[in-house]
């Protein structure tokens, strides 16, 4: 059974384009979320789980009815896409394809529905996201990064030794501290994260993982590590697990905030983070939410303090086996640990450490921010209070 899964993200302003194959300014949306995790091929319809008794099954409602069939044809959307002028002119453009005029037919389409995905696979056709999701996120992510042979099969020995009790504790935190001393910094962050993950996990994992608090879930599983790859107190970037209203504004509390410290006060965020627990609240419905959250909090901390980009960071526990709900498994105990430090989970942390410290920043370009600015959106005007477990999850949580 496993416990820690976490997914990060990385919230950007668009980026002005020139040329075919990027993105270029758009008045319809100035802000964009890429998934930097682990990508997991995910079947979405692996989201009927009913957590508890606030789910509401109303399969008589005739707009919900529509919103799951997927049958609908080209045929019926045509009365709503406007095919007037070249679809290449003006903003917005990615391979030939102008994604602000597709995102206008799409609004167009929804307007009278409650259940969006089906019909943006439909607008937008599912080879035309993928692509452009992965073209935002190779724009940001640099995946050349990763330790030497020789320091991974050193690392990858001591923690082995560790998990079959061939090596104590202090020995593997002695001999990696000393390893890491002749790295790079984001490798060194790398294995000090690992060394605090050494000193905090349990031997074996819990029994029972219903007992975990949420912030037992955070302190002892997820902070180690974390703290090391977007936190440096001596570059005064401090991670607090503060459950606050940010100092940008909204009535919304994030569980996390990654803040930037002005000598006695801290000035401004660049990252947010969400936590969930076993409690009959780690519904689909409350990840997707959760996701959402991240998303306005990002987007604030971009408008206030204008930021090149700020990441976020979503934890969540998985009780299901062998259902996969993360993008990235933590390690529960120094039993999971060799299994944790895989060459693709080495590069993946390595990557989020490069694009934090790279793009989390303020930017160079204030001026433009500001006259992208667009009024941020009220998470509860937006999202209806109902919930149907036969929904299509439009997030990837799982496999």
């Amino acid at each position: 059974m496993r416990i820690c899964n976490a997914a990060l993200l990385l919230v950007e302003k668009f980026s002005p384009a020139s040329t075919e194959g990027a993105i270029g300014d758009s008045d319809t949306t100035n802000n964009r979320v890429i998934d930097v995790s682990e990508t997991t091929s995910s079947d979405a319809t692996d989201s009927r789980t009913n957590d508890n008794a606030t789910v509401n099954q109303d399969k008589t409602n005739a707009a919900d009815t529509h919103d799951n069939d997927n049958t609908i044809s080209p045929f019926d959307l045509n009365p709503y896409i406007d095919s007037s002028g070249d679809v290449g002119d003006g903003p917005g453009l990615f391979r030939s394809k102008n994604i602000t005029r597709l995102f206008e037919d799409y609004q167009s389409i929804v307007q009278s529905l409650h259940q969006h995905s089906p019909i943006a696979k439909k607008v937008f056709s599912d080879e035309l996201l993928d692509d452009l999701a992965e073209s935002m996120v190779s724009e940001s992510m640099n995946y050349n990064l990763n330790l030497s042979e020789q320091q991974y099969m050193a690392m990858a020995k001591f923690i082995s030794q560790l998990s079959l009790s061939k090596a104590t504790r202090e020995n593997a935190f002695i001999e990696l501290s000393l390893m890491s001393a002749s790295m790079n910094y984001n490798e060194r962050r790398l294995v000090r994260g690992l060394t605090n993950l050494i000193q905090k996990l349990p031997k074996l994992p819990l029994k029972d993982n219903s007992t975990i608090s949420e912030s037992e879930l955070w302190n002892t599983y997820f902070d180690p590590l974390l703290s090391c790859l977007i936190c440096d107190p001596e570059k005064l970037v401090h991670l607090r697990w503060t459950n606050a209203t940010p100092s940008e504004g909204g009535k919304l509390r994030p569980d996390a905030v990654i803040s930037k410290r002005q000598q006695l006060e801290y000035e401004g965020s660049v990252g947010y983070g969400e936590a969930k627990v076993i409690q009959g609240s780690s519904s689909r419905y409350s990840l997707c939410m959760d996701t959402l959250r991240l998303a306005i909090f990002s987007k604030n901390a971009i408008d206030v303090n204008k930021l090149e980009g700020a990441l976020a960071f979503q934890i969540y526990v998985m009780v299901f086996m062998p259902l996969r709900i993360a993008n990235l498994h933590f390690p529960e105990s120094l039993e999971d640990l060799p299994s944790f430090i895989s060459l693709k989970n080495i590069t993946l942390l390595l990557a989020v450490n490069d694009v934090f410290w790279r793009l989390c920043k303020k930017s160079d370009k204030a001026v433009t921010i500001t006259n992208r600015y667009k009024e941020t959106v009220d998470l509860e005007g937006l999202i209806g209070a109902s919930q149907d477990y036969t929904r299509t999850c439009a997030m990837r949580y799982g496999q």
